[in-house]
């Protein structure tokens, strides 16, 4: 019974001096740990210009488009990177015939898009000189260049931000009337 009575006793002054080494411990820890944390810096992926385009062209449907435009996509420059940006070849081409081609990058979790190259008057890429990453934004798009917001919204990134799969986007690119359940905008 006295024994009893001596671990009852002793039992809570046990606890206290565990819990106040600990909370000594927790806070050195969590300081040292924290100085050995890095932060994540995005790191664009390598890219290489595709092939200019020439056949084999999907139509892409633009919701908000000038009807003076069409606009078509290369499937087979259709990319995601380990970056996880997307790299497309788009034609814009004006009811007159004419062509404007670029070669893009889009990021769905900044919402940013980068011009690589643009097409020449010889029907080959021409890069861009420093191209730099500006922000996708539905109100400042206009002209032939609106299909950018609705290519993050509907056809090439998923609501949560993250690419789509390419098989995803082609299947979204050629049926947006059998996928328009799926267009989750997260905008």
């Amino acid at each position: 019974m006295r024994l009893m009575f001596f671990l009852l006793l002793i039992t809570p002054l046990l606890v206290l001096a565990a819990d106040e080494d600990l909370y000594k411990n927790y806070e050195g820890g969590a300081a040292d740990i924290s100085d050995q944390i890095e932060e994540w810096e995005f790191q664009e992926d390598v890219h290489v210009l595709p092939d200019y385009p020439d056949r084999g062209l999907l139509e892409v449907e633009i919701d908000s488009a000038d009807p003076r435009f069409e606009y078509y996509i290369d499937p087979k420059a259709l990319t995601i990177g380990i970056d996880d940006v997307i790299r497309y070849t788009i034609v814009v081409r004006s009811s007159t015939g004419f062509e404007n081609v670029f070669y893009e990058a889009l990021n769905c979790s900044q919402r940013e898009y980068k011009t690589y190259a643009y097409g020449g008057a010889k029907k080959e890429f021409v890069e861009m000189q420093d191209p730099g990453w500006r922000y996708v934004n539905k109100k400042t798009e206009g002209g032939g260049t609106n299909y950018r917001y609705d290519f993050l919204t509907f056809y090439l990134c998923d609501k949560n931000r993250m690419p789509l799969s390419k098989d995803k986007m082609l299947l979204r690119i050629k049926n947006p009337g059998e996928t328009v359940n799926e267009k989750n905008s997260f905008l």
